[in-house]
C-alpha cells in the first residue's frame, strides 16, 4: 500500500530541455528546498530520433486547437511541431510510470515554483480515498492565476475541488499509475496539444481530475514573466542524437 499524503507520492518526474541548464538549475533548487527527490527527463525536441519516429501517428486532419465544452470561435489550425513534441515528453513519463508502476507521480515542467508549504497542503487536502482507489486519477497543482505570487498560503484556505471537464493546465500535476494507463491507451495518434488532450479524456469521464484552489505551484513562463518551453524548444538547438543530427 502507497499510503497517503506526500509520502505516497513513489516518483517525481521534471520535464527539462537538455540545452536549459538555468532551468534545471532552478528545478533543482525547488526540489531541494522541498526535499523532493526528482528525476530529470530529457524533453523531446521537433529534430530528434524520438520524434520523427512518430511522425505516423499524428493526425495532421485534425485541426483543433481547443477543446472546448460547447462550441467555441477558437482558430483551427494544424498542430505545431513543439506542440507534438511536449506531448510526447509527458508521454515517456506515462510510460515510465506504468512500467515502474508507480502508485502516484508528480509531474512537471521545468519551469514552475512550488508553493512555501507545497508539502503540507498536498498532505492535508487530497483525502485518504483518493490515495487508495483503484480508479484513474488526476491532481493539478496549477492551472489558472488565481494565486499570483503564491501570496496565499494559508492551510485552511485550500481546498480540492473536483472538475468533471478538467482544465488546461500541464505543468505540475499529480498522477496515478490508473490514469498514466488510461492516457496511454488514448494518446494515439496524437490530434491535440497534451493540455487538451487531457481534458477530452476527462471529459469523457475516463479519468477524475480534481485541482487545488488557489492554485499551489506558479508558471515562471506564464504571460510575463519569460518564454515558456514551446518557445525554448523552438529557440534552442536540439542535443545531438548518437551524433546523427547535423544541424
Amino acid at each position: 500500500e502507497s499510503g497517503s499524503g506526500i509520502v505516497a507520492i513513489d516518483k517525481i518526474y521534471c520535464i527539462n530541455l537538455e540545452s536549459s541548464v538555468d532551468r534545471k538549475k532552478h528545478m533543482k533548487a525547488e526540489f531541494k528546498k522541498h526535499c523532493l527527490p526528482a528525476i530529470f527527463i530529457s524533453a523531446i525536441h521537433p529534430k530528434t530520433k524520438e520524434f520523427r519516429k512518430v511522425q505516423n501517428k499524428v493526425d495532421l486532419g485534425f485541426d483543433r486547437r481547443c477543446f472546448c465544452i460547447n462550441s467555441c470561435s477558437h482558430k483551427k489550425r494544424k498542430l505545431r511541431p513543439t506542440e507534438i513534441a511536449i506531448s510526447l515528453s509527458h508521454y515517456h513519463i506515462y510510460r515510465k510510470i506504468v512500467r515502474n508502476h508507480d502508485n502516484w507521480a508528480l509531474v512537471c515542467e521545468d519551469d514552475i515554483t512550488f508553493i512555501d508549504n507545497f508539502s503540507q497542503i498536498v498532505s492535508r487536502h487530497i483525502p485518504l480515498d483518493i490515495w487508495e482507489d483503484n480508479q484513474p486519477h488526476i491532481i493539478m497543482c496549477g492551472g489558472s492565476n488565481d494565486n499570483w505570487g503564491l501570496k496565499k498560503n494559508d492551510l485552511e484556505i485550500f481546498q480540492l475541488r473536483h472538475l468533471h471537464n478538467g482544465c488546461y493546465s500541464n505543468y505540475c500535476y499529480i498522477i496515478n499509475f490508473y490514469a498514466a494507463q488510461m492516457l496511454l491507451k488514448y494518446f494515439f495518434p496524437i490530434k491535440r496539444p497534451e493540455d487538451s488532450f487531457k481534458r477530452h479524456i476527462i471529459h469523457k469521464n475516463k479519468i477524475h481530475c480534481h485541482k487545488f484552489s488557489p492554485s499551489i505551484v506558479a508558471e515562471m513562463s506564464a504571460g510575463r514573466n519569460m518564454k515558456g518551453v514551446y518557445h525554448r524548444l523552438s529557440l534552442h538547438k536540439p542535443p545531438p542524437v548518437n551524433g546523427d543530427l547535423k544541424k
